[in-house]
């Protein structure tokens, strides 16, 4: 508890710039202690999961899962067309990009 204490905020993954200049600026906090000291406050003025992810850095928790591998979802394929008016183009162009779709 003593590093985690005295660690600053901006050390911790999920803490950039923008939360480490609200915190500091807003609220005085520096520290993964000052977290804590102010956590009643914090409560009150995020949301659960923010306010969640503050204490929980505050007491050094963390997560050690490995992300799980996903299967893709979806597949996409993009093309950019010179500008025209040439409906038969375009419209063959069409087409033939949905050919094998199911």
């Amino acid at each position: 508890m003593t590093f985690i204490s005295s660690l600053p905020i901006r050390k911790i993954g999920g803490i950039g710039k923008v939360t480490e200049h609200i915190l500091r600026t807003s609220f005085e906090i520096d520290t993964c202690k000052d977290l804590l000291d102010k956590g009643a406050f914090l409560c009150a003025l995020f949301s659960p999961s923010y306010a969640d992810f503050f204490l929980s850095v505050g007491l050094g928790l963390g997560s050690t899962d490995t992300p799980q591998a996903r299967l893709r979802k979806s597949m996409s394929n993009e093309r950019t067309f010179s500008a025209t008016e040439d409906e038969a183009y375009l419209y063959k162009k069409l087409v033939s990009s949905t050919i094998g779709w199911t």
